[in-house]
């Protein structure tokens, strides 16, 4: 008898609930129809990540604790929905935050939009993420803040691919579901699955 199709939210950003609260009720309509889903939230494994974007109506630095605060709002959102969640981290270890920032090291600033790691080309995949984060056409890496930026980015980047390829090699899902398959991790994730000819549905 052939399994029921197994789908795999992977939602970083759950604290934009426009965003987490339509994918949940496309994950509660799926397991209606039958279907098995998986929802994965972010723990704090990124050193930088889209939700804090200095050109957003956030705030302009990163609060002390926003990785805490973020868990702490999804946790509340997922519960109040009844939607069972786990977290990135668990798919990856001390050496893979260790082996990210010795590879982001060493780099050349003007390598990171070219930057690959196991063929995965990580640093043309955060570009896009680049771009909105500063709202420059034109990216100069001989800027620190834009080269510490872009380091940053590349490093959640190739934790993001450690992770999600064991997540993907542990279920096997046949469809994922994520926000937009352009931002940073995002587009990671989307790139991933469309490798392992896994079907990506975005929202957004």
């Amino acid at each position: 008898m052939a399994r029921s199709p197994h789908i795999v939210c992977f939602a970083p950003y759950a604290d934009w609930t426009l965003h987490s609260a339509r994918q949940v009720t496309i994950l509660q309509a799926l397991k209606l129809r039958g279907c098995t889903v998986s929802t994965v939230l972010c723990d704090g494994v990124f050193s930088d990540c889209d939700m804090h974007q200095p050109f957003t109506d956030g705030p302009q630095q990163r609060p002390a604790k926003a990785c805490l605060l973020c868990q702490a709002g999804d946790a509340g959102h997922f519960a109040k929905w009844g939607m069972p969640y786990r977290w990135l981290g668990r798919w990856l270890d001390n050496d893979d935050f260790k082996d990210a920032a010795m590879w982001v090291a060493g780099l050349r600033s003007a390598a990171y939009p070219t930057a690959e790691w196991n063929g995965w080309a990580l640093g043309d995949w955060v570009k896009s993420t680049m771009h909105s984060h500063f709202r420059y056409n034109v990216l100069d890496l001989a800027d620190p803040k834009v080269a510490q930026a872009y380091a940053s980015h590349l490093n959640s980047a190739r934790l993001a691919a450690v992770a999600l390829a064991r997540l993907y090699d542990e279920e096997k899902p046949d469809v994922q579901l994520t926000m937009n398959g352009r931002m940073g991790v995002l587009r990671v994730a989307l790139e991933l699955a469309k490798a392992r000819g896994i079907r990506t549905l975005c929202e957004e």
